[in-house]
Parts: structure tokens; C-alpha cells; sequence
């Protein structure tokens, strides 16, 4: 418990003396890929790093076009040649390709830790033992 709070300790530090807030970032899954869209209005120029196991975002947007900045440690791997993103007036997606298909992550985080600014996408999110041949059969032609 005391490891837990003082890791959030040393991220809220990070980001008051940096200036920057996390921006709001929501995520959901598959087996072979990771959805994370990182939600900032009118981001110019955002400097982002994606390595194999971390993505660092720092941007400025917003409706007071502030100093945004967030670093994700994932539970996994990924590979970061497939992966892909793209930056929007209102979002940046990203997909992310995981370097090992497989089980579920049952956290997009390595630590155990809640992040206030990171959320489950429920628009992309199917759970593990949904197929995609049932989401396909869903649409109704006919």
C-alpha cells in the first residue's frame, strides 16, 4: 500500500513540476492488439515515443491550449514497427500491435496502480471470448 501511494506520489509530482497534466486516454483490446486513444483537442506538433514496453506523450491543446505530457509502462509487449497512430482534431489513436498474440493483459498498466486520467474504451472493447464472426453477424443484412 505505501509503494502504491508513493508511486502516485511521485507521478503527480512529475507532472506539477513539469507543468504538464496527463491528458484523458482511454484503451481497449484484443488479442494480437492494443486500441489507446490519447483525447486532446487541437494538439500541435505532439512529441510522441513509443518503445516496446512504454509510450511517452508530451502535446500542447485543449480549450486553454495547456502542457499536456503522460508515460505508460505497459503489462506487455509491443511491437512497435506494426503499431500505428494518427493524429486528429480531436483525438489521436493509436493502434498497437502486441508482440505476442495470446491471453488478454488484465491491465493495460504494468503497475498495480489506478491512473485517473486512463479509461476503458467500451465503444472498442469486446470482451476475450467475443469473435469477431459474431460482431460481423450482429449487422443485420438482408
Amino acid at each position: 500500500m505505501l509503494l502504491t501511494w508513493f508511486h502516485q506520489f511521485n507521478i503527480i509530482l512529475y507532472f506539477y513540476c513539469s507543468g504538464s497534466v496527463p491528458p484523458a486516454v482511454v484503451w481497449a483490446q484484443r488479442k494480437d492488439k492494443i486500441f489507446l486513444t490519447i483525447n486532446l483537442e487541437d494538439c500541435k506538433s505532439p512529441d510522441i515515443k513509443l518503445t516496446e514496453t512504454t509510450l511517452t506523450f508530451k502535446g500542447t491543446g485543449g480549450p486553454q491550449n495547456d502542457a499536456h505530457a503522460v508515460e505508460i509502462t505497459f503489462f506487455g509487449e509491443i511491437d512497435v514497427e506494426k503499431s500505428k497512430y494518427v493524429v486528429n482534431s480531436r483525438n489521436i489513436p493509436m493502434v498497437l500491435f502486441r508482440k505476442e498474440e495470446g491471453e488478454y493483459w488484465p491491465r493495460l498498466l504494468k503497475e498495480k496502480t489506478k491512473a485517473h486520467w486512463l479509461k476503458t474504451d467500451f465503444d472498442k472493447w469486446k470482451d476475450e471470448d467475443e469473435s469477431d464472426a459474431e460482431e460481423e453477424g450482429r449487422g443485420g443484412g438482408g
